[in-house]
């Protein structure tokens, strides 16, 4: 942590939660100054005029959402450290923070202990995020590993292959599927995209005629767990 005090942007759409946070760090030795937004638009504009080194930023905001903001702030000033906050911990949220490389990402259920620890953290050259994104982040990059890993027929006859085959073959849907798995769309179009490529197919048809062939519809297993 730095011996010079900072100055924090606080970029959060919500007026009560916006200024109970403000007020919660205000009086901390190591914050020198604390601005505050509302929406994205205007934090780009304020980090024109003159950047701050650390930011508090809610991912859903009108105007440009967080994930959009950061990006755009990041590109600019890669030195700022930015922590999103957000309700939601969502798996394409967290997936996209990470590949714009934020610092951190805070659920709005953090206390003002972690809050305060997140921001030494990141303004010390670290990075932190609630215990559980670090769950997920920890199970997206599993799944990539399983993905990238895992080759072809051998691939396919993995248990979690076969369920998703079985799934896609039930006509559900990503969304739905991935509520059956615990697994985010995104990662479930992964599934659907390398399947079409491993079986041949063209279509979900094509799939389905794969699963008939290797009896996967008629897996006992399967459809007592679904």
């Amino acid at each position: 942590m730095t011996s010079t005090p900072i100055r924090l942007l606080i970029a959060e759409d919500h007026p009560i939660y916006k200024q109970g946070l403000a007020s919660a760090l205000k009086s901390l030795p190591f914050i020198d100054h604390i601005d505050t937004t509302s929406n994205g638009l205007e934090a780009l504009q304020i980090m024109e005029e003159k950047p701050f080194p650390c930011i508090l930023m809610d991912i859903r905001m009108p105007g440009a959402d967080g994930i959009h903001t950061a990006k755009t702030i990041l590109k600019r000033y890669p030195e700022t450290r930015i922590i999103l906050l957000s309700t939601y911990d969502d798996e394409d949220l967290i997936q996209a923070a990470k590949e714009i490389g934020v610092s951190g990402y805070l659920l709005k259920s953090a206390d003002r202990e972690e809050i305060i620890r997140a921001i030494q953290t990141v303004m010390a050259g670290g990075t932190h995020f609630s215990p559980e994104i670090n769950h997920k982040l920890q199970r997206i990059q599993e799944e990539e590993e399983f993905l990238s890993q895992t080759e072809g027929a051998s691939k396919l006859s993995q248990p979690l292959f076969r369920e998703v085959i079985y799934l896609i073959c039930q006509e559900l849907t990503s969304k739905e599927i991935g509520e059956l798995i615990f697994a985010s769309p995104r990662t479930v179009e992964a599934y659907r995209s390398q399947i079409l490529k491993l079986t041949s197919s063209r279509t979900g048809v094509g799939i389905q005629r794969y699963a008939m062939r290797r009896g996967i519809l008629d897996d006992v297993a399967l459809k007592e767990k679904f």
